[in-house]
C-alpha cells in the first residue's frame, strides 16, 4: 500500500469518525433537551397534583374522575416505557423506539395504543358533556389539546393520529408528549377553577 493511499484512508477514517461523533452528540443533545422538557413537565404536574381541586359545581365530579383516569393511564404507560427501556436497550441496539413496540404494531396501533386513544376520547367526551353549555371556549381548547382525529401529513395523506405522533420517535420524546397530556389536564383543571371564581 502506498504512503499516499494510506494517508488518504487514515484521513477518511478520521473524517468519518468525526462526523459520527458530531452526529451522535447532536442527537444526544436533542434527546437531552426532550429529557429536560419531560422532567420539567413531570415536576409541574406533581406540583399541580398537590393542590386540591375544590369548589366545582355539582356535576364536575365526572370530569375529575375522567381526568384522574386518563392521568393514571398515562402514568402507567410511561412506567411501562421506562421499564422496557431498563430491561432492553433497544434504542441503543437498533435505533428503534421502545414505544414503537408498546404503542404500535407495525404501522398500526397496538392494543395498548388503541387503549390510549380510547382513554383520550373518553376524557374529551366527558369534558364535552360536562362543560359544553357552561364553557364552550374551554371545550374547544380541550378538543384541540386532546384530538385523536386522523392527521393530514405534508403530502396531503391522511394518517392515523397515533402513528403520526409516535411512530419512530425516541422514547424520551414520547415520554415528553405523554407528560404534556398530563400538563394539559392540569391546565383544564386550573381554567375551570379560574372560571368558577369569576
Amino acid at each position: 500500500m502506498s504512503k499516499r493511499l494510506f494517508i488518504t484512508l487514515v484521513a477518511a477514517v478520521v473524517l468519518i469518525t468525526t462526523l459520527l461523533v458530531v452526529w451522535k452528540n447532536s442527537n444526544r443533545d436533542v434527546l437531552d433537551a426532550f429529557e429536560d422538557i419531560n422532567e420539567k413537565l413531570e415536576q409541574s404536574n406533581r406540583e399541580s397534583n398537590v393542590r386540591l381541586y375544590y369548589g366545582y359545581k355539582t356535576g364536575f365530579d365526572s370530569f375529575e374522575e375522567s381526568a384522574e383516569q386518563l392521568d393514571t393511564f398515562i402514568e402507567e404507560l410511561k412506567d411501562q416505557i421506562r421499564d422496557r427501556l431498563i430491561d432492553h436497550d433497544l434504542e441503543a441496539a437498533n435505533g428503534e423506539s421502545v414505544t414503537d413496540y408498546i404503542l404500535l404494531d407495525g404501522d398500526e396501533p397496538s392494543q395498548r395504543g388503541l387503549e390510549l386513544i380510547a382513554e383520550i376520547s373518553s376524557f374529551r367526551a366527558t369534558f364535552y358533556e360536562d362543560f359544553n353549555e357552561l364553557y364552550p371556549d374551554l371545550v374547544k381548547d380541550c378538543d384541540a389539546l386532546f384530538s385523536t382525529d386522523p392527521v393530514v401529513d405534508r403530502d396531503g395523506s391522511e394518517e392515523n393520529w397515533l402513528v403520526y405522533n409516535f411512530d419512530g420517535f425516541p422514547s424520551v420524546a414520547v415520554m415528553a408528549k405523554l407528560s404534556q397530556f398530563q400538563t394539559d389536564i392540569n391546565y383544564l383543571r386550573d381554567e375551570l377553577l379560574f372560571l368558577e371564581e369569576e
